[in-house]
Order: C-alpha cells, then sequence, then structure tokens
C-alpha cells in the first residue's frame, strides 16, 4: 500500500489516475477539452473584433468631428472604417438620404422628404443596426454553452467515476480502503 517507486520517490497519484481513466471518462476528458479550446478562440476573436470596431469607430467620429459638412471628408470610405459599426449606420442612411434627394435618374428631387421617405430611412438604418449587432453577437451561443455546460460534464465524470468505485468495490467483495 505505501510501496514507493525503485528511486525512492512517492508515486504519482496524477499519473495513476490518469491510468485508471475508463473510456467514458475520456470521452468527458475530450468534450470538455474541446469545449475549452473553442472557448478561447471565441474569447480571443472577440477581444480582436471589438478592439478593431472600437479603433474604427474612434477614427470615423474624429472625421466626423473635423468635417464641417459631413461629405467632404465621409463620402469615400476609408479602409479603418469599414470595420465601424457608426460608419456603417452614417453609410446606410446617407445612401438613402441620397437616393431620395437625388433619384435614379441623376435629377436633384426636392429637399423636403415625406414622412414616408423618413420612415423608410429610418427602417434602414435599424435594418443595418441589425446586421451589424448579429455581426458582433456571432459565436456567443456557442461560447455559453461552453462555459454553462462545461460544468455539468464534469460533474458527469464525477458522477461516474463515485459509480465506477462502488462498482470496482462492489465487485472485489471487500470493503475496505485498499478496495
Amino acid at each position: 500500500d505505501t510501496a514507493k517507486d525503485t528511486d525512492g520517490a512517492e508515486p504519482s497519484y496524477f499519473l495513476i489516475t490518469l491510468q485508471n481513466v475508463t473510456l467514458d471518462g475520456w470521452v468527458v476528458i475530450g468534450v470538455l477539452a474541446i469545449m475549452f479550446v473553442a472557448s478561447w478562440i471565441i474569447m480571443i476573436t472577440k477581444v480582436m473584433t471589438i478592439r478593431r470596431v472600437r479603433a474604427g469607430n474612434q477614427a470615423f467620429l474624429a472625421d466626423f468631428r473635423q468635417s464641417a459638412d459631413g461629405a467632404s471628408v465621409l463620402a469615400d470610405p476609408q479602409d479603418q472604417r469599414q470595420d465601424s459599426t457608426i460608419w456603417q449606420l452614417y453609410d446606410a442612411g446617407r445612401r438613402q438620404i441620397r437616393q431620395r434627394v437625388v433619384g435614379a435618374d441623376g435629377e436633384s428631387h426636392a429637399a423636403t422628404m415625406s414622412p414616408q421617405a423618413l420612415d423608410a430611412i429610418r427602417a434602414t438604418i435599424d435594418a443595418t443596426n441589425v446586421r451589424e449587432t448579429q455581426k458582433l453577437n456571432s459565436q456567443m451561443v456557442l461560447l455559453t454553452l461552453a462555459i454553462a455546460g462545461g460544468p455539468f460534464l464534469g460533474l458527469r465524470g464525477t458522477v461516474v467515476g463515485v459509480m465506477i468505485t462502488f462498482a470496482a468495490i462492489a465487485a472485489s467483495g471487500d470493503v475496505n480502503v485498499n478496495a
């Protein structure tokens, strides 16, 4: 029971435990490892995405504040603005207004817009907002499942381990610590 290895060191209980893990235990460990890796990949990706969006938003707001009329600087999208959610909303509204003020025929129409035209512009901006929000929230379900499901799989592994222990004790027919 207290036998030591040939070199006199204590046996590694972690190594003994790994050597005695059953197939269903390895399945639980494998699923937990996959969930761990997926969680970290999603978290790192989200951090990089949020940083990119924040930088794009700050660049757009700086350009917007510097432009007097909003058209001279903001007419052409820049690379860093493409990551800006605010730019996407602004651009959708700008295109809709341009389409309503300057029609498909290229001629300028009245500068006043009907309430229906304003509602259409608002709907376009809202739709763009929903798309941008969906982009930012993508993969969050997987992260939630991995974070919420991990403890349950760990608990399942504990229960299976206790059941195996009791089965081994019952199979040995001897109820003592060594069994």
